[in-house]
């Protein structure tokens, strides 16, 4: 019995790059759900989206209250609305269209990522990952956080058993996630 087995890194890639789309030095990036738009999140606090197919800056997001890294972007499901996260612990929701922001909360730790609730077109919910603390739901109405238990299995002789890890209060932890994600339905 002979296998032909084809390498899969093989196929039409290309070999040189073409174009690239600079604005200072970004730190994260998304497309919207069309794959038209891409968002950038930047090192001096500002969110730049640009238009996929001409290449060009459609809309800048700056915020006065943040000079600070972002950290994460994420689009909304209908594309009008973006969740940033920035290191100066604060999310900043924005209205695309408008370019103007609706809300920003400051949390207690650094957020690493952040994602919206996916079940609406104007989400009030989103998932925040916290430097060294479990992952949190924040209502961007209220800014109330509700931390989530983290559970882990832990191999052992007699088998899988879960445990559970929630020290956030002295920032120690030997567990930490620093990405988690809603369902698609959230």
């Amino acid at each position: 019995l002979l296998w032909n087995i084809e390498d899969p890194l093989q196929g039409d890639f290309p070999e040189v790059i073409e174009e690239y789309l600079e604005h200072g030095c970004m730190k994260c990036i998304a497309f919207n759900r069309r794959g038209t738009l891409l968002a950038a999140g930047c090192n001096n606090g500002s969110c730049v989206i640009w238009d996929f197919e001409t290449r060009g800056i459609a809309k800048e997001l700056r915020d006065n209250e943040c000079s600070s890294p972002i950290t994460s972007v994420c689009w909304s499901k209908c594309g009008h609305r973006i969740l940033v996260s920035a290191a100066d612990k604060s999310l900043l929701l924005w209205d695309v269209m408008s370019g103007k922001r609706i809300t920003r909360i400051v949390l207690q730790q650094t957020p690493l990522q952040a994602r919206l609730h996916p079940g609406s077109s104007k989400p009030s919910l989103c998932l925040a990952c916290p430097l060294s603390c479990p992952p949190m739901i924040v209502d961007l109405n209220t800014g109330n956080t509700t931390s989530l238990k983290v559970s882990i299995l832990e191999i052992s002789n007699n088998g899988p058993t879960p445990t559970s890890r929630n020290k956030c209060a002295d920032g120690i932890t030997s567990f930490s996630p620093t990405a988690a994600c809603f369902s698609k339905y959230g």
